[in-house]
């Protein structure tokens, strides 16, 4: 297992997870979010968060002051658990091993929910399909269907989508998404509602999509 230094805090990660600041990075994607995390809340909740890059990297510059986290792969798992021990962040931060919300009991409740998630509907050439293919977006179907069960009124959602259009880019080759994909699961769910999307500035390919509980 290797580590890394992120503002006083020792991350642990494992293959194939990767820390760098560069894309697809996970310090590149906390970064990325910087362009919309700008005001604290108290908890904060990452979503297939992996080694929980984002997630302890606002918890490191006092964006939250609790996190929660939760990833159905168990490398995933004994990282974080590994980083919450060496740290003893036992007292902020609560971890779940969980199949997208399956496992989440309701008493979990955040604020706000960020996930950098896989980011296609199909298998392809190369890729690791737990971390980068969700199947006919089953995944973000379930998610938005219960995604207001863990938040608290007027919480939001901000999620990292992948706008990649199927060709070779040096690191993926796999079909992304396009907000369409995701308005009308969203407003199935009337206790939620779309906000918007916004373009990352640090690659355009990538954009957020923002949703809100209101019910």
């Amino acid at each position: 297992m290797k580590s890394f230094q992120l503002n006083g805090l020792k991350v642990f990660y494992q293959i194939p997870y990767s820390h760098s600041v560069n894309l697809p990075g996970g310090i590149g994607f906390a970064r990325m979010y910087e362009e919309v995390l700008t005001e604290q809340v108290d908890t904060l909740y990452e979503f297939c968060s992996g080694p929980a890059f984002i997630g302890f990297y606002f918890l490191s510059k006092g964006i939250c002051e609790n996190l929660i986290l939760s990833d159905i792969n168990p490398l995933a798992i004994e990282c974080v658990l590994k980083t919450i021990e060496y740290n003893d962040l036992g007292d902020k931060v609560e971890v779940w091993m969980s199949d997208g919300f399956k496992h989440i009991p309701y008493k979990v409740n955040a604020d706000l929910i960020i996930s950098n998630p896989p980011h296609h509907k199909k298998i392809y050439d190369g890729c690791r399909e737990l971390l980068h293919v969700d199947l006919n977006w089953k995944l973000h179907k379930n998610y938005y269907e219960n995604v207001h069960r863990f938040l608290s009124y007027g919480g939001k959602s901000i999620w990292i989508e992948n706008s990649a259009k199927g060709k070779p880019d040096g690191r993926y080759e796999g079909e992304g998404s396009t907000k369409d994909d995701f308005i009308p699961m969203i407003e199935k769910n009337k206790n939620i509602e779309y906000v918007g999307s916004e373009n990352c500035s640090f690659d355009e390919k990538y954009y957020f999509l923002e949703t809100r509980r209101v019910r």
